[in-house]
């Protein structure tokens, strides 16, 4: 539990001692201990590392609101106040040999019960006693009573350290994420974005790096708190997720980066509930992306493919076919041949196919063939990246290529999916196509819809 301060950061080292020959003669400091790095045996100290020091006092206040008392300990250049831990305060010292302290402020009420027999810290108080401590001066006996506290059975120690949480708890932190996203999107939309970036970065950040301690902590893993150290723990796939969770201050990459989040921290809702048989209410996502979509169509414009280089088409496709590799196997060739076609007869493609693209981003590709004209028109492959699912755009981009077929006055207009591709048989249905036959498919059986248009 404890540590001999051995490191080779000799300045840190002379400020540790200078604080514990100020606290000894201080008299209304009753007990200072060290806690975080320089108490660690974990992750500890090195020449980056800050000291954590708490102070119990029974002249709290004016430790809080004096600097006085900080001269004695030696000359600062910088020194400033915050909330911290337990609702007390922190008094933050960068002092002239570039060694910056944090100085806890704690009241002996704060710390120990009426009869002054038993620590009263908080759990998330006393779970950063855990990884460490080093005391200077305790005069109240603080330190008998933090370890009772602090060394409970293992059972007791596991249940505390991966503190999971209840269903509303789960309820409570998908509703606020989501709440939230819907709020960002609004305040991109508007022009607000250090508004939203601050939403997106902070708040939201917050509950996601919750979520991931939860999933980690599942595999019993020391997550620390606050997401420190979190490289050190995650798994590198939620790593590699989380590097696109953070946005430059720019509208586009606003938007992007907002989707990114809700991706991750959707698989992540998702993982959890079936680790611990929480309810997840999905309708939750969905009525937050239909708002989110509604709110990003001004975002959405159609190019031309030879705007683009060779092969957007089929990366399109294949990532849209990500779900089953047996449509990559039987399509692909195909995919290839198309984009080559398009790309020599720019003119054909120009007319026949475009690029759906948010936020000046690629993200959906669709096509149509022409050939049976007046009698029909064929709409062909057709596709939504992944990520922008369920916001409305595949229907945005139908609607588009239905609006240009119907300028060349075809008779009807025809269009296929599998039987299993449920979401894309709602979109047809609901612009206005109608079942028309069932037969065998490439992959599985397929559903012909058809669209009368005019005489």
């Amino acid at each position: 539990m404890r540590r001999v301060i051995g490191f080779d950061m000799e300045k840190q080292k002379r400020m540790i001692d200078k604080i514990q020959s100020f606290v000894t003669k201080y008299p209304c400091i009753l007990s200072a201990v060290i806690i975080g790095s320089q108490a660690r045996v974990k992750k500890p100290a090195d020449e980056y590392s800050d000291i954590d020091i708490i102070l119990i006092s029974d002249d709290s206040d004016y430790l809080i609101h004096s600097v006085e008392w900080i001269h004695e300990i030696g000359d600062f250049d910088i020194n400033f106040l915050e909330d911290t831990l337990a609702g007390a305060k922190e008094r933050r010292v960068i002092f002239a040999n570039n060694v910056d302290v944090d100085f806890i402020i704690l009241s002996v009420d704060s710390v120990l019960s009426p009869d002054k027999s038993v620590c009263i810290l908080p759990d998330y108080a006393l779970s950063i006693f855990k990884s460490g401590f080093i005391f200077l001066k305790d005069q109240i006996g603080f330190e008998k009573y933090l370890l009772e506290s602090i060394t409970k059975s293992d059972d007791e120690l596991i249940e505390s350290a991966t503190s999971f949480i209840s269903q509303t708890e789960f309820d409570n932190m998908c509703n606020d994420f989501y709440y939230h996203c819907v709020w960002t999107a609004k305040k991109i939309a508007r022009g607000e974005l250090l508004t939203a970036k601050n939403c997106l970065d902070r708040y939201m950040k917050d509950i996601l790096v919750r979520v991931i301690e939860l999933i980690e902590k599942t595999d019993g893993k020391n997550t620390w708190y606050d997401g420190r150290f979190i490289e050190t723990w995650a798994e590198s796939d939620i790593l590699d997720k989380l590097s696109n969770c953070y946005a430059l201050y720019d509208e586009l990459s606003l938007v992007h980066t907002l989707l990114d989040n809700i991706d991750l921290f959707s698989s992540l809702l998702n993982q959890l509930a079936q680790k611990h048989l929480y309810t997840y209410n999905s309708n939750i996502e969905k009525k937050a992306l239909q708002f989110i979509g509604e709110v990003f169509r001004k975002y959405i414009t159609y190019a031309k493919i030879h705007d683009f280089s060779s092969g957007l088409i089929v990366t399109l496709l294949e990532q849209a076919y990500s779900f089953d590799d047996r449509y990559i196997q039987a399509f692909k060739g195909k995919w290839i041949k198309d984009d080559q076609f398009f790309q020599d007869n720019p003119s054909i493609a120009d007319k026949f196919a475009s690029i759906t693209v948010l936020a000046g981003k690629p993200i959906g590709y669709n096509s149509w063939d022409p050939r049976e004209l007046p009698n029909k028109a064929i709409i062909g492959d057709n596709c939504i990246l992944p990520l922008y699912k369920g916001l409305g755009f595949g229907k945005l981009q139908l609607s588009h290529t239905i609006g240009i077929i119907k300028t060349y006055y075809p008779q009807r207009i025809e269009v296929s999916t599998d039987v299993t591709f449920y979401p894309a048989q709602n979109m047809y249905k609901s612009v206005g196509f109608i079942e028309t036959a069932r037969g065998k498919g490439p992959i599985d059986d397929v559903i012909e819809y058809s669209m009368t248009v005019g005489m």
